[in-house]
C-alpha cells in the first residue's frame, strides 16, 4: 500500500492510498518517526549481489531549503556508521540535486568507489 507525506509549514500529513484493490480494512497508518527525522520516510538496506544498497525514500519537502551538511547529517543520524562514508555522502547529494523526484528512491551503493563529488555527478550518481 502506498503511503506518502507532504508538509505544509508545521504540519506534516501522511497520507494513504487504501482505497485500492487488496487492501483490508482496517487500515493502520503507523509513520516511522527516525528520531524526529524529518528528511526521510524511510531507509532500507539492501543486500543484493554487487554489495549493500541503502534505499534512501526521501520526504515531500523542498531540499533546497538545507544545506548539503544538513541534509547528509539527518541522513547519517539513522544509518549504521559504515554507510556514512565520502562515497555515501557524495551520492546522497548527487541524488538531492540532480535526479530529485525523478527517481526512487535514492539507491547508494556500497560498492561504487570514492571518486569525488564531481566524478559521481558526470556519473549520473553511480560512479
Amino acid at each position: 500500500m502506498d503511503t506518502w507525506y507532504t508538509v505544509d509549514g508545521s504540519t506534516l500529513t501522511q497520507h494513504v492510498a487504501h482505497r485500492v484493490a487488496g487492501v483490508a480494512y482496517p487500515v493502520v497508518a503507523d509513520p516511522v518517526n527516525y528520531g524526529g527525522n524529518f528528511m526521510y520516510t524511510q531507509i532500507l538496506h539492501e543486500s543484493v549481489p554487487q554489495g549493500i544498497t541503502i534505499a534512501v525514500y526521501p520526504a515531500a519537502i523542498n531540499f533546497s531549503h538545507y544545506t548539503n551538511d544538513t541534509i547528509f547529517a539527518n541522513y547519517a543520524a539513522i544509518v549504521p556508521s559504515n554507510y556514512e562514508q565520502q562515497k555515501y555522502r557524495d551520492q546522497l547529494i548527487c541524488h538531492v540535486w540532480s535526479v530529485g523526484r525523478v527517481k526512487m528512491p535514492w539507491n547508494l551503493d556500497s560498492w561504487r568507489p570514492n571518486v569525488g563529488y564531481n566524478a559521481t555527478v558526470l556519473a549520473l550518481c553511480n560512479p
